[in-house]
């Protein structure tokens, strides 16, 4: 039987996705095959073929992983967007 959490709050969230420390472990965190096939999902419904080509280009010239890059990326505009809808409330 799977454990159950109790529910985070929204503005708990929002802490956590702009705590530093939170990227610093997802930075040292590999990407996993599954984080992977859900970012291709999010790039084949937000981006166009030559965006997504243009940005793995980018990050192997600069030494960068584009899936873990991508995955930050993506974790920060979250927070963003729910930190506005954390204000709005």
């Amino acid at each position: 039987m799977k454990k159950q959490h109790p529910p985070i709050s929204d503005s708990t969230v929002v802490r956590m996705l702009e705590f530093d420390e939170f990227y610093r472990k997802l930075r040292e965190t590999g990407v996993s095959e599954q984080e992977k096939m859900a970012i291709d999902e999010f790039i084949s419904s937000s981006f166009t073929d030559s965006c997504w080509k243009d940005f793995r280009q980018n990050c192997v010239e600069n030494q960068l992983e584009p899936y873990a890059e991508i995955r930050e990326l993506i974790f920060a505009y979250y927070a963003k967007a729910l930190k506005k809808k954390v204000s709005q409330a």
